[in-house]
């Protein structure tokens, strides 16, 4: 669903211009690269060369020094929140320029913090966007914790009360459970409708989100005339320096 969105989106922007891919080699960076790049042929991208990195590898200088002397138009990062952070801080500080697509982890709060002002206009699959539905969520959550929850906080959120409420009407019983949890759906939360297709997947459409002065914005989808709607997520002091 993610991956799509996403393409349309580097396609839409970047046109015959030359990208780089660069990806880590982690289960879920792997899968989401796998399936941007079946999106992209639909489009006959092709990156001008794909960099793949090991998230536990200590220094990421050379792979930096890669992507900055390639002279690409893009960049396209697929990699986990901390690890995005550190080479989106490190291109940036080398003055690269240009246009940076990524991830769902770019929408974490965790990423905001490391990332800072580095993270501004990189554009990535958002999948969550508060609204009246999660008025209410979004108020205690702030009150409790002292920040604004992002996307992983609210999906949890959701999956725990799905659960408890499949549990109410199953009991204890773990194959009840499992059928109880499809049955709901859809199911209404502070993410949205939960809709499972045929595969048990959400299938709810998402769209893509920037980053502007630490705080999350919603653009419209691709195809559409450039409009941005501002949500926030925390803003932070250390926006300065860029985190090494």
């Amino acid at each position: 669903i993610q991956a799509p969105v996403l393409a349309c989106a580097i396609a839409s922007h970047i046109g015959e211009k030359p990208f780089l891919l660069v990806s880590a080699v982690d289960h879920d960076s792997h899968l989401f690269t796998v399936e941007l790049t079946r999106s992209l042929a639909q489009y006959r991208l092709v990156p001008f060369y794909h960099y793949e990195f090991n998230p536990r590898e200590r220094t990421i200088d050379g792979l930096v020094e890669e992507i900055v002397h390639a002279n690409a138009h893009a960049l396209v990062l697929i990699a986990g929140a901390r690890e995005s952070a550190q080479i989106i801080c490190a291109v940036r500080e080398k003055d690269f320029t240009g246009l940076i697509f990524g991830g769902p982890c770019m929408g974490r709060r965790s990423f905001l913090e490391q990332a800072g002002m580095a993270a501004n206009d990189v554009v990535f699959p958002l999948l969550y966007t508060p609204g009246k539905s999660s008025n209410n969520f979004e108020e205690k959550f702030a009150s409790r914790f002292g920040n604004r929850p992002d996307y992983l906080a609210a999906h949890t959120y959701d999956s725990v009360n799905l659960l408890i409420a499949a549990i109410r009407r199953a009991g204890l019983n773990r194959a009840r459970i499992c059928d109880e949890v499809r049955k709901l759906s859809p199911w209404q939360g502070v993410t949205g409708s939960i809709n499972w297709d045929s595969l048990g997947s959400n299938s709810r459409p998402i769209g893509l989100g920037t980053i502007r002065n630490g705080h999350v914005v919603r653009r419209t989808p691709c195809g559409e005339p450039l409009s941005e709607t501002e949500f926030k997520l925390p803003t932070y002091a250390r926006f300065s320096n860029y985190p090494r």
